[in-house]
């Protein structure tokens, strides 16, 4: 057990670090996603209290699940995004002394995701560092266009929210197919090749702050736990500010409105003559 670990071996314990907003923009994404393996394929429908294949969420319904309503009145203190990897983390620091939170996205010049983790986390052992910062990394990235990770998921939302209204036959077309016509519809002629192109509801002021305030609380805590953070460094702050106002510019925060979408003449016809 840990007395044993603790007795015979020199353990340092390491935790690789991932920003809160861009993680959560990463599962938000994987858990709504209609095109992954799980997600539900049949229209929504509600047996009694039981939904069963349910829609996607908007980034709206996620950001509530996590802070409560929109005014921030759930103390961020009791979100899970901030409570449990901090709890983990000091229930280490409290058996082994040397614990290190690895920043990824800190890589620095010169490293990558690899060389940053083994320069920080065996500093020691310079030679291994250099040597991983001279050679190309074998990680092959998945970022993808925001075309193919997150406009399925709103396309899903059309589709699911026109259902609701009536305006799409479940029973005459699948789930799948009227996504597959929405999204053909969209972007060959509307021009609609990806998210930033639709009508766009955002995080209000408020909950933006709500988000940069856990995001940054999340960091501080976070680093300060580890031997190699004793303090909060100015450099960090910056990088994660640039980070989240690039993620606002680029309208990660924001659902397609369909309110407008659907109430405008041209998807009206199109629902009424091609689903």
């Amino acid at each position: 057990g840990l007395k044993s670990l603790k007795k015979h071996w020199r353990v340092r314990v390491a935790f690789v670090y991932r920003r809160m907003f861009e993680w959560s923009l990463s599962h938000y994404a994987y858990q709504n996603n209609p095109l992954r393996e799980s997600a539900p394929t049949l229209w929504p429908q509600e047996m009694g209290r039981r939904t069963v294949e349910r829609p996607s969420d908007s980034f709206h319904v996620y950001f509530k699940k996590f802070f409560g309503d929109d005014d921030g009145r759930r103390p961020l203190n009791n979100s899970k995004v901030m409570h449990n990897p901090l709890q983990t983390m000091r229930r280490w620091k409290t058996h082994f002394s040397d614990v290190r939170v690895i920043n990824m996205h800190n890589n620095g010049a010169g490293r990558n995701l690899v060389s940053n983790f083994l320069c920080h986390t065996i500093p020691e052992a310079s030679r291994v560092c250099q040597k991983s910062m001279s050679e190309k990394t074998l990680l092959v990235s998945n970022a993808r266009s925001s075309l193919k990770t997150t406009q399925p998921i709103y396309i899903d939302i059309i589709a699911t929210e026109a259902l609701k209204r009536g305006m799409v036959d479940g029973a005459a077309i699948s789930r799948k197919d009227a996504r597959d016509a929405i999204e053909s519809y969209a972007t060959r002629k509307l021009g609609l090749h990806s998210l930033e192109y639709f009508p766009l509801q955002c995080l209000s002021d408020n909950q933006l702050k709500i988000f940069w305030d856990a995001s940054l609380r999340l960091e501080q805590e976070s680093l300060q736990l580890s031997e190699s953070y004793p303090d909060y460094p100015n450099e960090e702050f910056v990088s994660l500010r640039d980070r989240f106002d690039d993620a606002v510019e680029r309208w990660k925060f924001c659902d397609v409105d369909v309110n407008l979408i659907l109430g405008d003449q041209r998807w009206i016809d199109f629902f009424q003559n091609h689903i």
